[in-house]
């Protein structure tokens, strides 16, 4: 090849080489379109209103809308295929908790995914503990006078559900086998329905997020703490104690929501969307708002491989509950 051959392949190739590079600089960057968050809870619950203060948020964070879609049933089943059989583009997210992460798939013999596998884990939204209320009625002031007066009255003493197989059945199933109580399980339709329960008095005990529908009835004397099932007190009730502080070493049973993208979703879209879901629950407007819902500050898997880890631990751990407990749901 002459001189003047090898002058002109070279000016070709930094031609090439400069066109590679403007084409990168001016491609637009993520995400350049309408983001959807795919979530299980019916509107107007409380992990509904956390997502919608997020998605408002996140949008301000990424610069595109972020748009909230509920597809209710199957104890999170049917929103977590959805996002699962997604396009791994990163403009999926699934709004994803402890029961279609942890818990339903070990409840079904047959499960449309893999919740280690389907998913691109993002980042916590929250994690907190339940409380465990009793009605006045039961004697019952703290952990150790309620495990007393259970096991001097086996099967006489009852719990309200959200329903068979959630997660507050469950803790209460690793209750009973921790303690050797032997409690009666009545399952509602909903957390709601379980709490009025025992507010009337139909029912003796309740486990769930400490909101204000809790609190505001342990205010009016209708209901009375008995612990909470964190590793530490939380910050929203610092004068209850935690189950470990009462003699129960080591446990924990915590509610939690995440967000994750379909497995294989791009990398620039899952650090961009961890860095603006960390930004907006550093704000302290967003805090103050999700703690009025009854949202834990308690959040440690800020990271993508923090997230996934939490989760493998979660489904671990509830799966071995399940099979102890011989709990079906099919």
């Amino acid at each position: 090849m002459n001189r003047v051959a090898n002058s002109r392949l070279r000016s070709a190739v930094c031609a090439a080489v400069a066109l590679v590079a403007l084409t990168a600089e001016s491609a637009p960057s993520y995400p350049v379109r309408p983001v959807r968050m795919i979530l299980h809870p019916q509107p107007g619950t409380g992990p509904d209103v956390v997502a919608r203060v997020l998605a408002e948020k996140i949008a301000g964070e990424i610069g595109q809308p972020v748009v909230v879609e509920n597809r209710p049933g199957a104890s999170g089943t049917i929103a977590g295929e959805l996002v699962a059989r997604a396009n791994a583009d990163g403009y999926t997210m699934l709004l994803g908790t402890v029961a279609n992460l942890a818990v339903i798939p070990h409840l079904l013999s047959k499960f449309p995914y893999d919740p280690l596998k389907a998913f691109a884990p993002i980042g916590l939204i929250q994690r907190g503990p339940y409380v465990v209320v009793v009605h006045p009625g039961i004697p019952a002031r703290n952990l150790h006078e309620l495990i007393a007066h259970a096991k001097a009255n086996p099967e006489k003493l009852n719990f309200g559900t959200p329903g068979l197989g959630s997660t507050h059945h469950l803790v209460w199933e690793l209750f009973m086998m921790r303690t050797a109580a032997k409690l009666v399980h009545i399952p509602y339709r909903g957390a709601a329905q379980a709490l009025t329960e025992t507010v009337a008095g139909r029912v003796h005990l309740y486990m769930g997020g400490p909101n204000l529908s809790v609190t505001q009835n342990v205010e009016a004397g209708k209901l009375q703490y008995i612990a909470l099932t964190g590793a530490s007190r939380s910050e929203r009730l610092p004068t209850v104690r935690t189950m470990i502080e009462q003699g129960l070493p080591g446990f924990e049973a915590y509610q939690w929501w995440g967000l994750f993208m379909p497995a294989g979703a791009p990398r620039e879209a899952v650090a961009r969307m961890n860095s603006a879901l960390n930004s907006v629950l550093a704000a302290p407007q967003v805090r103050k708002r999700l703690h009025d819902e009854g949202v834990s500050d308690e959040r440690f898997a800020t990271t993508p491989q923090q997230l996934g880890a939490w989760v493998a631990a979660e489904h671990a751990h509830w799966g071995k509950v399940i099979r102890d407990a011989s709990i079906r749901i099919e």
